[in-house]
């Protein structure tokens, strides 16, 4: 789990307020200044304003912020004289480029990972973490042509992919209509140069918010439907961690239930695993009828390969979503990891 391995290797450093000149990331010297103030600067704002936008919306501080694919600490070092009224109080700042970490050491970037890592990582960072907001930045491949870069070509040489604005806002739709009536999303341009208004900006932002139930007009004393409709509201947006200890539960069951057995191992061309049915899964789950119909069996692979830790991988097999668990992992492993609290 991301906040168990990172305190368990901290890095403790000392950075300094970024000052308003300071270089943009998309913008070196050996290339022309696109925007004033510079394009990282105007970021950096933008995220402090949505922060302070959510914290004046719901009436609630912010006391942990994590960047994923935190760089050269430059949104932390933007934020650091702020940090106390925002009422914040820890930073998480992960990155995985040890040159970045080096330097001092972007907000998920998500252009720098292949797409189908991005996907998975978002959908677990709400499936798993549920944060109350979070901020998505990647480059508009469209602005792309303020910059007179050709057709095709991605904006720096380390990006995997790169989004037009409607290829971000079908991505964004897909992964937050897994989990809606929670979240709700929108999209935000930042970085613009003159003439070339019509294709957005050059970074696009997809602010993803957990929803907060409303009721509206006077609840009647006699009138039960009301009362119904309220309480599938707080099922909904409570669910995440009722179905995740229910999972773990089903788990764990089948898990004493099923010897794995040598015989039953699959062979593959990377590596020998036993196949889990989550079929089987579903069928120890105690939640009622409804709740048990409407688990999603993708987010339930999820879910125990963020429970047991990365020892289980997922797969495809015959168009259904499964659980494979690789022959070095023992039972007993697995068993004592989902019998402890996560």
């Amino acid at each position: 789990m991301i906040y168990e391995e990172v305190e368990a290797n901290p890095i403790e450093i000392k950075v300094e307020e970024a000052p308003f000149s300071q270089f943009d990331y998309d913008e070196v010297v050996s290339k022309p200044r696109f925007f004033t103030p510079p394009l990282q600067y105007q970021r950096n704002l933008f995220v402090r304003d949505i922060i302070n936008s959510h914290m004046e919306g719901t009436g609630k501080k912010i006391r942990k912020l994590a960047v994923l694919g935190c760089g050269s600490l430059s949104l932390e070092r933007f934020l650091m004289s702020s940090l106390g009224d925002m009422g914040i109080e820890r930073v998480l700042s992960v990155d995985i480029d040890e040159h970045e970490l080096a330097k001092g050491i972007k907000l998920l970037k998500i252009e720098h990972i292949p797409l189908a890592d991005a996907t998975r990582f978002a959908r677990s960072v709400l499936l798993n973490i549920q944060p109350d907001l979070f901020i998505v930045s990647t480059p508009n491949h469209e602005y792309n042509e303020a910059f007179g870069l050709p057709n095709g070509h991605f904006r720096h040489g380390d990006h995997k992919f790169e989004f037009s604005r409607q290829e971000f806002r079908n991505w964004l739709f897909k992964i937050v209509g897994e989990f809606t009536p929670t979240y709700g999303y929108l999209v935000k341009f930042v970085g613009k140069v003159p003439g070339f208004d019509r294709l957005g900006g050059a970074t696009q932002f997809g602010i993803i918010h957990k929803k907060r139930a409303r009721l509206s007009g006077v609840v009647r004393h006699e009138c039960s439907k009301v009362y119904r409709k309220v309480g599938e509201t707080v099922v909904r947006n409570s669910l995440f961690s009722l179905e995740r200890e229910k999972v773990k539960q089903a788990f764990r069951l089948w898990l004493q239930e099923n010897k794995l057995l040598e015989e039953n191992l699959i062979q593959s061309s990377i590596g020998n695993f036993w196949r889990v049915d989550m079929k089987e899964i579903v069928r120890n789950i105690e939640l009622p009828t409804k709740l048990k119909n409407n688990l999603n069996k993708r987010s339930m692979v999820d879910m125990l390969r963020f429970i047991c830790r990365g020892r289980v991988i997922n797969e495809v097999y015959n168009g259904e979503f499964c659980l494979n668990i690789p022959h070095t992992v023992t039972k007993d492993e697995l068993i004592e990891i989902t019998s402890t609290t996560n």
